[in-house]
Formats: structure tokens, sequence, C-alpha cells
């Protein structure tokens, strides 16, 4: 009995035994299971990358042999365009057709855009419109007048006008800016900005006699960039910009001296823009950033004996003499301490960011620079003190400028901006910016109690 009874023990010992080999061998199948497809994972990345590889390699190729953009790939349109093709899958036949391209699919987009600047339209009653305008020439010579609306939800394109053949006079140019206005909607514009030359400071007065609510406002870019030409007439200023003009010119023209500077500067030297005058400070400036490789250069074993085989030894020894010149150096330091601020508005003008009440500041705060410069207690330029005669020229030629410049608009903008809500701005206790105010609220609001309560 007892005998029997051992030997059953003895079986049912054996047979859980074999049941936990069992389940081991199980787990051990499933885990390899688990591990298997880790494995062909590892595999296929590896492929997948290979092949990503031959991708890109095809795509370089369309962008190489069809001259395209490297920006094209930035492009927001074209990374849509490419996660949908990815998104589809292997049946999309691939890019349209060129029928398609520009029929039926130019069309719809062409209707999704005019979609687009109806909402933007319907906003402008909200936001209120600005009218600008643009000369320019096209590929055939003819001048064309282009006009943009512009508001706090972007731009749009109006139209542009052929102006050839065409007296460009007060009348002209005030019934261009009428006929926008009215296209656009007359309640909705509430400024215009155009050039501050004469005749468009009277057609701009004009359209606020048609239109009371509506602010004629110069151009700030177009004011600084004349402000920045008057600069550069002054006889010692022009002397500067030639000197500069002259090594900019020798060095980027000859192949050899091109290589040889940029041994020494990870920096290029910068050739004027065709557009603005306000290239030739943007150049000076670059020269100071490349002072110490630019002086390295001229007394460099290899540059003597290049420029001592070449036939252009007396460019070469003025280049010398400039570079190596403390007087050079200092007196273009002096022009951009003097230049600096109204560079730096303009180039804030272009960032595309509200700034009218910006101008204000900027614009005062340049004159307050021209003084601590006269006075050698400028903050940003220790240690350079400008003469008072050149001083007196320059700050003549700000204040005339900065005149022309001034608007209400610029007044309003400098009250309203949140930037410059603090006590220490005092705006409320400049007579002329209040006035200012008090005038863009008085034709945008002709009822006395919504007057009162916007100033309040």
């Amino acid at each position: 009995m007892v005998t029997h009874q051992f030997e059953e023990l003895e079986k049912e010992k054996k047979e859980k035994e074999f049941k936990k080999r069992k389940v081991e061998q199980l787990d051990k199948l499933s885990s390899a299971e688990v591990v298997k497809p880790k494995k062909q994972s590892t595999l296929k990345a590896t492929f997948s990358k290979q092949d990503c590889s031959k991708v890109d390699q095809l795509w370089g190729r369309a962008f190489y042999a069809n001259g395209l953009s490297f920006r094209l790939a930035k492009d927001p349109h074209f990374k849509a365009a490419v996660a949908a093709i990815a998104s589809f899958g292997e049946s999309y036949p691939g890019p349209p057709s060129v029928d398609k391209l520009r029929t039926t699919i130019l069309e719809r987009e062409k209707q999704f855009y005019w979609d687009g600047l109806a909402s933007f339209q319907e906003s402008l009653q909200l936001t209120g419109a600005t009218i600008t305008n643009d000369r320019w020439s096209n590929v055939r010579r003819r001048p064309l007048l282009n006009q943009f609306v512009v508001s706090p939800k972007g731009e749009m394109f109006l139209k542009a006008v052929n102006t050839g053949g065409e007296t460009k006079d007060v009348a002209y140019i005030a019934g261009q800016l009428i006929d926008c206005i009215r296209e656009v909607g007359a309640d909705s514009v509430i400024q215009v900005v155009i050039d501050s030359a004469t005749v468009c400071k009277a057609a701009g007065r004009l359209v606020e006699q048609e239109f009371s609510w509506i602010t004629w406002t110069p151009c700030t870019p177009h004011c600084l960039d004349l402000l920045l030409e008057d600069v550069g007439k002054l006889p010692w200023v022009a002397e500067v910009v030639a000197e500069v003009k002259a090594v900019v010119k020798f060095i980027t023209n000859h192949h050899r001296s091109q290589a040889l500077f940029h041994g020494k500067s990870a920096l290029d030297l910068l050739k004027l823009g065709d557009t603005r005058f306000a290239t030739n400070f943007i150049m000076l400036d670059r020269m100071l950033e490349v002072r110490e490789a630019l002086q390295e250069l001229v007394v460099d074993r290899e540059w003597r004996e290049w420029n001592g085989k070449s036939n252009h030894s007396d460019d070469r020894d003025e280049v010398r003499d400039y570079v190596l010149r403390s007087r050079f150096w200092k007196n273009l330091e002096e022009v951009l301490a003097l230049t600096k601020g109204m560079v730096a508005l303009l180039r804030e003008c272009d960032r595309g960011v509200p700034i009218a009440g910006k101008v204000y500041v900027v614009m005062f705060n340049c004159g307050q620079e021209l003084e601590a410069l006269r006075d050698d207690t400028s903050e940003y330029y220790p240690g350079i003190k400008v003469f008072a005669q050149k001083y007196a020229q320059v700050h003549a030629i700000w204040e005339k400028r900065w005149e022309m410049l001034h608007s209400d608009t610029h007044a309003a903008g400098y009250v309203l901006d949140s930037e410059y809500q603090s006590p220490d701005n005092r705006q409320h206790s400049n007579v002329k910016v209040m006035r200012g105010f008090h005038n863009i609220v008085e034709k945008l609001l002709p009822d006395i109690e919504d007057q009162v309560k916007a100033i309040e």
C-alpha cells in the first residue's frame, strides 16, 4: 500500500517536471518568436536606409537637372505635396500632366485663392485697410504702378497700371489712389502710404480732402533712404564711401585676391545694391567687420608675390594704403556711428511687422545719439567723438527728413504701442505726439462721445 502511494507520488512528480520543462520550452519558443521579428525589422530598416538614399539621389537629380532652387525643399506647399504622395501609396500614378497643370488644376488653384481673397476683403471691415503702391518697370521696360492693399491679415496685390505716356502729376497720382480706394471699399480704407516726393504729398492731401477719415502717410523706407542719400552726399562721407568701394572693387574683381581674402575671412565683402542708397552703409559695416582679415591680407607674402607679377600695382598700393591707414578706419567708424540707428530702422521696416509706433521712438533716439557722439558721451560708441561741424551737418539732414517723415499716424502708433506704455515714455506730456493722436481719433471717430472714450 505504502509502496503504491510512493509510486503514485513519484509519477506525479515526474509529470510536474515534464510539464515544467514543456512550459520552459514553450517560453523559449515564444521568446524566440518575439526576437525574430526584431532581427527582421533591423534588416528591413537597413534596406529602408539604402532605399531612402536612392530616393534622395533621385530627388537631387531632379533638382539639379531642372535648375530648381534649393529653397524649394523647405517650401511648405512642396512638402505637403510630397506627404500627400506618400499617404496615397504606390497606386498614385505620379505628378499630374502638363495639360492638367496648365488647365484644370490652375483653375481650381485660382478659385482657391479668390476664395481666400474674398475672406481677406471681408476682414477689412473690421481691421481697416492701407492702400499703397510701388513704381516699377517690367522686362520690356514699361513703367508700371503696382497697387496693393495691406491689413493686419496680410497683403493683397490689387492691380498693375501701365503708366507709359502718362504725366505723373498730382491729379493723375491722386486719381489712381482714389480708384483703388473705391475698388476696395472706401469705408474700409483708413490710410494711404506712398512716396514723400512733393507731387505724392500733394496727391495724398487730395485723397484726404475726398475722404475725410483717410490719412496720408509718407513711406518710411523711402524717407530713410533719402536721409541716408543726403548724408552720403556730404564730401567727407562720400570720400569714405569711395575709398571703401575701391577696396571692395579691387579684391572682388580678381579671382586670386578673392581666394587669398577668403583664406583670411569667412565673411564676404559686400557690393552695392541697385535699389537703395542704404546699401552703401551696409557695405561699410561689413568692411569694418573684416578689418583684421584685410590688414592681414595686404601684408601677406602670397599677396605681395601675386601683386608683384600683376599689372595693377597702382590699385594694389592704393588698397594697401587705405587698409593700413588708421585714419581710414577712424573715418569709417565715425560714419557708421552717425548712421547706425537710421540703417537699423530701415532694416526693421523690411521685416514686415507693425512698426508705426516704433518709428517715432527710434528716430528720436537717433537724434539723441547724434548729440551724444558730438559730446563724446555715447554708450554705444565709446571713444568716438564727432567734430561739431560734422555733427551739425548730419543733424540738420536728420531733422529735415524727420520733419518730412513724421505724421499723425506715427504719433498715434507711439501712444498706442504696448511696448511704450510705461510712465517713463511720457507720451501724454508730448504736445506734438498727443496732437497727432487726437487728429487720428477725430478722423476715424466723428462722434464726440466715441472720441472721448478712445482718448480716455
